[in-house]
């Protein structure tokens, strides 16, 4: 199940297909390195990462397939290397769609005195702490 191709074609009886504006299509599934292994009466939407084996279930039509598979298995070799730094336009993207995911960006909480960072890349949060949210 190693080529985004053969996961794909494992969606054919995607309970989510029709869902409106739903963000965990087929082609995110399998782009996430995920294929489709249901297990009926109540598990139809189990897939596994064909690189980690890690196995999610219940997926809602806002779930992001990239976010749920790094936050639930941040070490995957697999999406690892899809954000590779050397490859900054798939770094950027993985970002954005972790960014997307939550009502609030959350990064990195740090101190308010911090050495000195390019312009844009930090912004003060709406926290009572004063804590500055680096993205």
């Amino acid at each position: 199940m190693e080529s985004e191709a053969a996961r794909l074609k494992t969606f054919t009886e995607w309970p989510h297909a029709a869902t409106p504006n739903c963000k965990c299509t087929p082609k995110a599934m399998a782009e996430a390195g995920f294929y489709l292994a249901p297990v009926p009466p109540k598990a139809i939407d189990r897939v596994i990462c064909h690189s980690c084996g890690i196995e999610l279930v219940d997926w809602i039509p806002s779930d992001i397939p990239s976010v749920e598979h790094l936050r639930f298995s941040p070490d995957c070799k697999f999406m690892n290397q899809q954000m590779d730094s050397s490859d900054p336009a798939k770094s950027l993207f993985v970002q954005q769609l972790i960014l997307s995911s939550v009502s609030e960006p959350i990064a990195c909480l740090v101190e308010q005195n911090l050495p000195e960072v390019q312009s844009g890349s930090y912004a003060p949060s709406s926290r009572s702490d004063d804590a500055t949210l680096l993205w």
